[in-house]
């Protein structure tokens, strides 16, 4: 792509950021400048001031924010949302600046209760708040469960799976289904 097809392309994700936040501000939210939007996400319910997008926010295609009218989803600066992901909250997931978020990623803080005594779809959720700390990097395909802590700097590898019950360290390198320590990351 040419420097000016690359302009022009730049000016075109601005503009789409600017309506994105022209209607998440209707909506009561908090949004800082320099918002990028490079296909309008879906929302499942319509946002009621329960999200915070940081300044310099990235969305990619097919972005999906789900909070409920009592979950809240808070974005910081310059988080960088590629495309496919899901982000849940019936809670609150909070993603700290400098974050990085690979393709088809699902970030959920919450899951369904299973008494058998009644249906599964009738017994509403469950769940712990989600913490991810600056400058992670999630690879494509990870799942983040409720009660999961990200803490800064960890690079998680892609189709991992992070649970509450995982302790990480910051600036760890994370891989597997549950997540395992493989080193830290080098100066």
């Amino acid at each position: 792509m040419k420097w000016h097809e690359k302009s022009f392309m730049n000016l075109v994700f601005k503009i789409k950021g600017k309506l994105l936040a022209t209607y998440l501000l209707l909506h009561g939210c908090k949004v800082g400048g320099g918002l990028k939007c490079k296909q309008f996400p879906i929302f499942r319910y319509p946002p009621h001031k329960n999200m915070e997008l940081g300044k310099n926010v990235n969305v990619g295609f097919r972005i999906t924010f789900d909070p409920t009218p009592k979950g809240k989803i808070i974005l910081g600066d310059n988080v960088n949302l590629t495309q496919d992901i899901v982000i849940s909250s019936h809670y609150r997931v909070k993603i700290g600046n400098y974050t990085q978020i690979a393709e088809f990623v699902s970030i959920r803080d919450s899951d369904h209760n299973i008494q058998k005594s009644e249906l599964i779809v009738l017994q509403g959720h469950n769940g712990i708040e989600i913490e991810i700390g600056e400058d992670v990097w999630i690879g494509a395909g990870t799942r983040v469960l409720k009660g999961s802590k990200i803490p800064e700097g960890v690079v998680i590898g892609c189709n991992s799976l992070v649970t509450a019950k995982s302790i990480l360290k910051p600036h760890g390198i994370y891989v597997g289904s549950p997540v395992r320590l493989i080193r830290l990351r080098n100066d």
